[in-house]
């Protein structure tokens, strides 16, 4: 084992030396005249570079197979497509191609989750490559292997001074033995079923064309972030129009929105109010300005009605509905007279477009795959409650003891009941019932809605911990009542919507090219359609109210964006819950 590390180091760092040099030539670049053909040339030849760097940059990923080897190349590539939009961008204003506009929200695109985005397309290639049921069964196997001791080896190391050295160098070893085997297993897929290899490898980046296509309706814009050292682009895209604006980003950006965050959190309504206005005029105000969102529909409508944001970096920690369109009187603690965004827009997120595009095309293949076959759906809705009420004994976590959430019983045995008042059925797990055991059976893939009312913890140093928290059985499971990140992605799920009514679910480490690193993407991988999470620790009896008037809109046939939307406005018109803590925490990724 000691052997293989160097060799891997010496490859990466000089794939990566490579990249350095090939984009180095292009990274000076003067004030340029319209006027100046040998300008213009050289500005071309650059934008040449940037592009034939990226080809390098998606070869290199194809042959990265450790996670962190990928996330490593993801960061150092940001620097590149920076530059490379920039580029872009400096073209396109000079000669007025749209070629070069294009191209800019490509290398965005680029820096978007290409680590998910892989593991994504792995997924879809194993699903319709027609690989044997055994074949597929042994893979599972590995790969729980390997989530058992990357996350054995993590809780380990978390010891500090206290670790075990030897348990971790044994759980070591037999990790780098099970890597060994799976990449061989890997290697004769791609051999053997030429479709695995062509689904898994052949992921194409989302043009704007395809998302006007493909992805938006008339009533809906995507607006792509890219944070760079020194400028926020963002674009712009409708069924009808593309716009790319700079902004020029203050060096103390990120502490910007962490003050608006801590505003929310800490329920500090003069520090809310003072950031939440400034960053809506830097982020949303330039977009919403353009002439296509003031244009109306037959009915006087506004047309564009709903935002799909593709954050970048830092903007995954806050909710965009509770930006402010107007300044307000920091003096004065009014919250429900705020301009929050969700008054004027509907807001969902993704990780990127492709993303999106990538969920949409998987559908139509498993569409056309069970085209004449029986669905064997027979529940709609599935929930899990531990509580932890003091009945059930103190369960510990980390070595402290974990609270009790008595309004979480209330929260699923009510939405159970809308949901059989509509003649759906639905099932249910509260207090020591509430185990990881029903998560780990094929029957989970038959539910459409799965529910969790429960705590959840991120930790941002090894994501990889991150977990949610369920009941503890002995006498009935082997499991240990904590599902972790790495256990998501072994799940097999074919839900429409996963819901994660715990705290801070949506966080995680924030990785420059990749985005957050968190408990979401396990559950996007295991085969949710769309994700509810939750920025920060929120009141339980809030979050319950929330919950049951989002499955009521959901149940009334209201779509899941406008479902929740009418949620929130709810609290905020009602006065109890008006201030964002309670409301804004909860958003949905995904349509």
């Amino acid at each position: 084992m000691k052997n293989q590390f160097p060799k891997t180091c010496k490859f990466l760092f000089s794939c990566c030396a490579l990249v350095t040099i090939l984009f180095n030539p292009a990274l000076t670049q003067p004030k340029i005249n319209p006027k100046d053909t040998i300008g213009i040339r050289d500005l071309k030849m650059a934008y040449s570079t940037y592009c034939l760097a990226s080809d390098l940059i998606d070869i290199m990923r194809r042959g990265y197979k450790t996670e962190g080897s990928k996330l490593f190349l993801g960061e150092k590539a940001t620097q590149i497509y920076d530059k490379s939009i920039r580029t872009s961008l400096r073209l396109y204003n000079i000669l007025k191609d749209d070629l070069y506009k294009n191209q800019a929200f490509q290398f965005s695109e680029k820096n978007k989750s290409s680590v998910l985005l892989a593991s994504l397309s792995e997924s879809k290639a194993k699903k319709f490559s027609d690989i044997p049921d055994s074949v597929l069964q042994y893979e599972k196997e590995l790969k729980i292997d390997l989530a058992f001791y990357d996350k054995s080896i993590a809780e380990e190391q978390n010891q500090g001074k206290d670790a075990d050295s030897a348990k971790i160098a044994l759980w070591q070893d037999k990790l780098f033995n099970l890597k060994q085997k799976y990449d061989a297993l890997i290697k004769r897929l791609e051999s053997k079923y030429p479709q695995y290899y062509k689904l898994k490898y052949d992921v194409k980046t989302a043009t704007v064309k395809d998302i006007q296509t493909e992805i938006l309706d008339d009533r809906t814009a995507l607006i792509e972030y890219f944070t760079g050292d020194t400028s926020i682009y963002i674009f712009s895209v409708t069924k009808s129009s593309f716009e790319v604006i700079r902004v020029k980003k203050d060096s103390l950006f990120n502490d910007f929105v962490t003050r608006m965050r801590d505003g929310i959190y800490k329920r500090r309504y003069p520090l809310y109010v003072h950031w939440a206005f400034p960053l809506y005029q830097t982020l949303l105000e330039p977009v919403l300005k353009l002439p296509v969102f003031s244009s109306v529909n037959k009915k006087g409508e506004k047309q564009i009605q709903n935002l799909l944001i593709i954050p970048d970096g830092m903007l995954g920690y806050i909710p965009f509905e509770a930006l402010l369109t107007q300044v307000a009187d920091e003096s004065v603690e009014d919250y429900k007279t705020l301009s929050f965004l969700i008054k004027e827009y509907s807001v969902n997120y993704s990780y990127s477009a492709t993303l999106v595009l990538e969920n949409i095309q998987t559908k139509k293949m498993l569409a056309k795959s069970t085209k004449g076959k029986s669905q064997d759906v027979r529940n709609d809705f599935m929930a899990f409650a531990p509580v932890f009420s003091p009945e059930m004994g103190e369960r510990l976590f980390r070595e402290r003891t974990v609270p009790d959430i008595p309004a979480t019983e209330t929260e699923v045995k009510e939405i159970a009941k809308l949901f059989e008042q509509k003649q759906k059925k639905s099932k249910i797990f509260t207090f020591k019932d509430a185990l990881e055991d029903p998560l780990k059976t094929a029957e989970l893939a038959n539910y459409k809605f799965i529910h969790f009312a429960t705590h959840g913890y991120i930790d941002e140093s090894k994501p990889e911990l991150s977990s949610i928290l369920l009941a503890t059985d002995t006498s009935r499971s082997k499991e240990d009542g904590t599902l972790f990140s790495g256990e998501t992605f072994n799940l097999r799920m074919n839900a429409d919507m996963v819901t994660l009514s715990a705290c801070e679910t949506g966080l995680g480490k924030v990785v420059r090219g990749e985005g957050i690193m968190g408990l979401s993407r396990g559950f996007l991988y295991a085969g949710a359609n769309s994700l509810v999470v939750s920025l920060w620790r929120v009141s339980d009896n809030s979050t319950s109210d929330l919950m049951l008037d989002l499955y009521r809109n959901i149940l009334d046939n209201k779509s899941k964006i406008s479902a929740l939307r009418e949620a929130k406005l709810k609290m905020i018109n009602e006065g109890i819950f008006v201030a964002p803590y309670f409301w804004a925490p909860f958003i949905l990724i995904g349509k």
